[in-house]
This record gives structure tokens, C-alpha cells and sequence, in this order.
């Protein structure tokens, strides 16, 4: 609180010089109540500056309880920031062994992509190798076909050779004309016509047997004389009554001769 006037000051000397006592009744008592008025004003003046340090001290409570409220708030929220904190280095340590973790995944992918790539390269040289084999074998297997080209020409022409030695043997052979199952009846019954006869009873059962399918062929001279040796006809003289192989149609004697004929086949 201000005061203007020093007189009224509460620390003012009451003593000082400026106030002196005036002599006669009715002066003193004028200084008396004066006195009083400002020890009064004085005491007015105590009792505001008690109420406005009563205030003062509400204020400053009020202002500590503010501060200590604050406080409390600031403990809180420093220890949630300690939380905060104890989490995100609970989190970072996750987050390095999460790292550690990646760096060995990754170094054990790096390994195992180095496995493979051994792997790819071993498999490349099996694959290779067996190109190479497979490459061996085609050419062993062209020689083997070769070789057996050459070995079935070779038995071809071996079967061939001992077909035309067969072949020529069976010429020989009078009996292998005869296309019959049972020969021995057949060389029989021309054994019968033919001893003692000649060319054209002979010519006749021979074109029976060549127009019924029992002989595939004429016989030779060869193969005559040595299957009919009793023969008095001559082959050249049977031979005259046929013409490629058959009998002659100018032969009309021949023609019925065949037909006369009853062969047992």
C-alpha cells in the first residue's frame, strides 16, 4: 500500500520535531486527537496490510498448492517418460537382437545360396557327364547298328548262298516239285505210268499232275533220268508235247489223254 503522505507512514516517528507541543489547553488536546486519528489510520492501515498479506499468503498457498499439483503432474508424466523410455530401450534391444536375428537369417540364406549355387554347378556337371555318356553311347550304338547292318547283310547274304545251294540241291531232286501231302503216293502211281512207256503216256500224267497242282514244274532231264531211270521214253521226246510249261493245245491226243486219266491224288 502507498502512502503520500510521510506523516502517515506506520514507521514514522511520533516523536520527531515537527510535531512539538504547543503550549495551552485546547492545543494539546487537538495534538492528542490527532495522534490518536493516525494511530487509528495507522492501525486501519495494519489491518489492511494484514488482510493483504492474508491474501498474499492465500494467494501464494493457493499458487503452492498449484505448484505442488503441478508437480505431482510433472512426477507423472517423468515417470511415464521413464516408462517411455525403459520401453523404448526394452523396444531397441528387441529391435537389435530382431537385427542380430536378420544379420544371421540373411548370412544363413547367404550360405545356403552358395549351397545351391555348388549345387547348381554339380548338377550343370552330372548333366554335362551324362551329355558326354549319352553322346558315347549314340556312337557306340551307331556302331552297334552299324556292325549289325553289316552282320545282317552278312547273314542275309549267307541265307541267300545256302537258299540257291538248297535251292540248286533241291533241283536235283525230283520230289521236291511235288506239292502233295503224300509225295510217296504221287512218285508211286508216276513210277507205275512211267517204267517201261513212252513220251507221250509219260507227257499225259505229267500234264495231269502239272494242270491238278501236284508238280509246280516240269522236271529237268537231269531230274527225270534220275528219278525215273526205267523210263524207255526220252525227256526230249515228253518235252515236245509242252509249251511254256504246259501242254500244247495242238495236241488233241495229248488233251484227251489227260482227261482219260484217274489219278489217285
Amino acid at each position: 500500500m502507498a502512502y503520500p503522505d510521510d506523516k502517515l507512514h506506520p514507521l514514522r516517528d511520533l516523536s520527531r520535531e515537527d510535531h512539538p507541543e504547543t503550549g495551552g489547553g485546547d492545543n494539546h488536546v487537538s495534538d492528542e486527537e490527532a495522534d490518536n486519528g493516525r494511530v487509528k489510520s495507522i492501525i486501519g492501515e495494519l489491518l489492511e496490510l494484514q488482510s493483504d498479506l492474508n491474501n498474499y499468503k492465500s494467494i501464494i498457498k493457493s499458487q503452492k498448492l498449484t505448484i505442488d499439483s503441478q508437480q505431482l503432474t510433472i512426477d507423472s508424466q517423468q515417470s511415464q517418460l521413464t516408462d517411455c523410455h525403459q520401453q523404448i530401450a526394452e523396444r531397441d534391444q528387441k529391435i537389435v537382437e530382431r537385427d542380430q536375428k536378420i544379420i544371421e537369417r540373411d548370412q544363413h540364406i547367404t550360405e545356403c545360396h552358395q549351397q545351391i549355387a555348388e549345387r547348381d554347378q554339380h548338377i550343370t556337371d552330372c548333366h554335362q557327364e551324362l551329355a558326354d555318356r549319352d553322346r558315347k553311347l549314340a556312337e557306340r550304338d551307331m556302331k552297334i547298328a552299324e556292325l549289325q547292318a553289316q552282320l545282317e547283310a552278312a547273314n542275309s547274304r549267307a541265307e541267300a548262298k545256302k537258299k540257291r545251294r538248297s535251292s540248286a540241291a533241291s533241283i536235283q531232286n525230283f520230289r521236291n516239285l511235288i506239292q502233295h501231302p503224300d509225295p510217296d503216293m504221287v512218285l508211286t502211281f508216276m513210277h507205275n505210268m512211267f517204267d517201261g512207256s513212252r513220251g507221250l503216256a509219260i507227257a499225259a500224267v505229267l500234264g495231269r499232275a502239272l494242270r491238278d497242282g501236284v508238280l509246280i514244274s516240269l522236271p529237268t532231264e537231269d531230274q527225270f533220268h534220275k528219278e525215273f531211270p526205267q523210263a524207255l521214253g526220252h525227256p526230249r521226246s515228253v518235252m515236245m508235247y509242252f509249251r511254256a510249261g504246259k501242254p500244247k493245245d495242238d495236241k488233241p491226243t495229248l488233251l484227251d489223254r489227260i482227261d482219260s486219266l484217274s489219278p489217285p491224288w
